[in-house]
């Protein structure tokens, strides 16, 4: 979503998510890895952080909901609630890549470090 501040999480998505209950079978889980894709911009290392729920939807896979995958639930919708908000860059201003590899996945975030002020995700 769009604001004056920048892109941020929509509060109606966050919200829809943070009351989801554990899922009860492979569609839930499936509607559930959905839902994480389109916000994984705002989650650090995301891919990473839903591999227990990938494991479910492998095919031939039955369904088990184990202590991981609920770990996992409950702390993607942790930081589902402090997402930060995505800035444009100032002209001028200088910018640094940070990189996560993983066995899974590389993902990059771009910093802003303006003068006088805090680091921002770009």
């Amino acid at each position: 979503m769009i604001t004056t501040r920048g892109i941020e999480v929509n509060p109606k998505q966050m919200d829809a998510i943070c009351q989801l209950k554990s899922p009860h079978n492979a569609q839930e889980v499936q509607s559930l890895a959905g839902k994480m894709a389109a916000l994984g911009r705002f989650i650090p290392r995301s891919v990473d952080r839903c591999v227990p729920f990938f494991h479910i939807l492998n095919a031939g896979t039955k369904f088990k909901w184990d202590d991981a995958c609920e770990k996992a639930f409950v702390e993607l919708k942790m930081y589902l609630v402090s997402t930060p908000v995505l800035v444009a860059p100032e002209a001028n201003e200088m910018l640094y890549v940070y990189l996560a590899v993983s066995a899974r996945a590389v993902s990059e975030i771009l910093i802003s470090r303006a003068k006088g002020s805090d680091e921002r995700v770009v």
